[in-house]
């Protein structure tokens, strides 16, 4: 579990999905990649999250 992070990007492809987030207390960057992703981002913040899912 990945916790005081803020989601970067969201970015899905052939291989299954990219998630790059940053740390709410040094800034650094990481991004992790998974078959998939359950999402409870509300749509209004997911909108402004630069991603490529298609609606």
């Amino acid at each position: 579990m990945i916790l005081n992070s803020e989601v970067k990007k969201i970015l899905q492809n052939e291989e299954g999905i990219e998630i790059t987030y940053a740390s709410t207390k040094n800034g650094k960057e990481k991004t992790i990649t998974g078959d998939y992703c359950i999402s409870t981002i509300p749509l209004p913040i997911l909108s402004k999250t630069e991603n490529n899912i298609e609606s």
